[in-house]
């Protein structure tokens, strides 16, 4: 502090004496830099702090669709219809569709990093629901991730789409009490399958055992079937 104060005092001895203008152009030519760097900082700081006023920290719903190049993210219009038809309103929460996901389960490659993000989305309760290949769900329900779709909280679910299950066989089959469990809803001859074509082979969606807006799921279910109901 005290080689501060007399550096301080040796540089306003050299100014003092100069008019404003040269007390100006001597500042600028020999502390421009530091000038320029605490006014960026400044502006950045700003930035920061407004940015996260104005952040958004909750969803409406979490839709994850694993393995495939489809438009269907979070940017696209099917994102926005799925908002208008659910009456979302995203000025007040996200509704994020993630496309960016690839991963074989059902081959056994846990130590991939798209498997391992996914994992971390299921058990840290962010994801909503999950489609992807019939095997993929299969294997993925097997190690208790996804719902059982028996679970009295998706009971309207269950109802509505009970011929439409895809079932496997978990890992520690004595914590269900039974050999098979339906984990998985067919979505052929919805928009996913057919408009968007986002799976022309067929796919599954599945619930997570985490799911944090599970009532939402029977909305979404109705709006990948609209045009069969119609």
């Amino acid at each position: 502090m005290e080689r501060l104060k007399k550096w301080f005092d040796g540089e306003r001895r050299k100014i003092g004496p100069l008019p404003l203008r040269a007390r100006i152009e001597y500042i600028w030519i020999y502390y421009k830099i530091w000038i320029i760097a605490i006014a960026a900082l400044l502006c950045f700081a700003v930035y920061a702090w407004t940015t996260a006023r104005g952040a958004i920290g909750d969803n409406w719903f979490y839709a994850c669709f694993a393995n495939t190049s489809a438009d269907i993210g979070s940017d696209s219009a099917f994102c926005r219809e799925f908002a208008g038809y659910a009456g979302y309103d995203l000025s007040r929460k996200n509704l994020v569709f993630n496309a960016q996901m690839y991963c074989q389960p059902s081959k056994g490659k846990y130590t991939d990093v798209y498997y391992q993000n996914l994992v971390t989305y299921l058990d840290g309760g962010v994801l909503d629901v999950l489609v992807m290949e019939e095997p993929e769900i299969q294997a993925l329900g097997a190690s208790g991730r996804l719902l059982d779709l028996e679970d009295p909280r998706v009971e309207a679910v269950y109802e509505r789409y009970k011929d439409r299950l895809v079932y496997c066989t978990p890992y520690r089959a004595e914590e269900y009490g039974k050999d098979q469990v339906a984990v998985g809803i067919d979505l052929s001859g919805s928009v996913l399958v057919g408009e968007h074509k986002a799976y022309p082979d067929g796919c599954v969606l599945a619930i997570s055992s985490q799911a944090p807006h599970m009532d939402q799921t029977e909305r979404f279910l109705a709006y990948l079937f609209r045009e069969a109901e119609e």
